[in-house]
């Protein structure tokens, strides 16, 4: 059982790290789009 936290914990994890880099490469693509206009 304890396997199962580790493995949803670690899962969890890696989305939310995913998820923060794929907001901040669209930020950072705004930032272009926003210096090309």
């Amino acid at each position: 059982m304890f396997e199962v936290i580790i493995i949803l914990g670690i899962e969890v994890l890696t989305t939310i790290f995913v998820f923060i880099k794929l907001i901040q490469s669209i930020a950072e693509m705004d930032k272009d789009v926003r210096r090309l206009n």
